[in-house]
């Protein structure tokens, strides 16, 4: 009797720092992550009765020397052997159900202001990018469009002019990525059933953007030292936004142009913020508090008079 296994259900997250503990669990699995230390502990507790039985595929390697990669249509599971530096795209990625491992390797564009594209995964199904590694310089860092499914997890996106862009996409997840110094970090573009979570953003000119979306899940992201924070459009309705963290950002941390109402509700809560639209998204205000107190409160000795 053979007992199948799957991990399929988030029992407890905590969140401390940029230190991650999740952990994972089935009726026979237990998976927990230390997201920071790279430490990965699984425990398969399988009863008496039932057998396990584990299969790993392996992963095919594709031929790799500098740059030959670079603007080559990918229909196969591709791992990395030395960093990609490109004139114009990177990985143009055709298949399906296959994995895209960085195996902690970088591949470098052009430049953020070039219509070029780090990684595209175009009208396909269950593409899965994974790190370590870091994709930057391009004009649209990753993108999935008009696809299925499929993630995104562990890349350093950098310095494009879009990070992430999910465009006409189904159920595609972007978790436990790093995204900063882009123009903007994340588009979703009239793609829905999205999981944007567990993602440490900085330093964007925007952080997340939300356009003609539903469905969308917007969980457990630290924005800082931004612009804006997240922004849904008047279109984007029945949508959450829980459990974030948004500081030392210039304008607004989280913009809802049309909150919604009765089923369609743009729904939120515990949103570690200052400004935001409506004004209850965000519920913790320290830091707006510590700033008023400092600013009336001037050290003794210190003080100036106008001229």
């Amino acid at each position: 009797m053979l007992q199948k296994i799957q991990i399929c259900k988030i029992v407890k997250r905590i969140s401390c720092g940029v230190t991650n503990l999740i952990y994972i669990k089935d009726n026979n699995v237990l998976f927990m992550m230390l997201q920071n230390a790279h430490i990965v502990l699984v425990a398969l507790l399988t009863s008496a009765a039932a057998s396990v039985i584990l299969t790993v595929q392996p992963l095919a390697t594709l031929a790799q020397e500098d740059g030959d990669l670079c603007g080559e249509d990918i229909i196969g599971d591709l791992e990395l052997t030395s960093d990609m530096t490109c004139e114009g795209d990177g990985l143009r990625v055709e298949g399906s159900d296959l994995l895209i491992h960085l195996n902690g390797f970088t591949i470098r564009g052009p430049g953020s202001d070039s219509n070029t594209t780090g990684i595209l995964v175009e009208e396909a199904r269950e593409v899965r990018i994974r790190g370590p590694g870091m994709v930057t310089g391009f004009g649209t860092g990753v993108a999935y469009v008009d696809a299925s499914g499929g993630a995104m997890r562990d890349i350093y996106v950098r310095d494009n002019d879009i990070g992430v862009l999910l465009d006409a996409t189904t159920d595609t997840h972007v978790k436990q990525d790093h995204v900063s110094d882009n123009r903007i970090g994340v588009i979703n573009r009239e793609s829905n059933n999205t999981e944007v979570e567990n993602i440490i953003m900085g330093r964007n000119n925007e952080g997340i953007r939300l356009e003609k979306s539903s469905s969308v899940d917007l969980d457990f992201i630290i924005l800082m030292d931004g612009g804006t924070g997240i922004y849904l459009d008047e279109q984007s309705l029945d949508n959450e936004v829980f459990y974030n963290v948004m500081f030392r950002n210039e304008g607004t941390d989280v913009t809802f142009a049309n909150p919604g109402e009765g089923r369609l509700e743009n729904s939120f809560g515990n949103n570690e913020c200052i400004q935001s639209v409506p004004a209850e998204i965000c519920t913790g205000r320290i830091e707006e508090e510590d700033a008023s107190q400092t600013q009336t409160q001037p050290e003794a000795g210190n003080s100036t008079s106008p001229n």
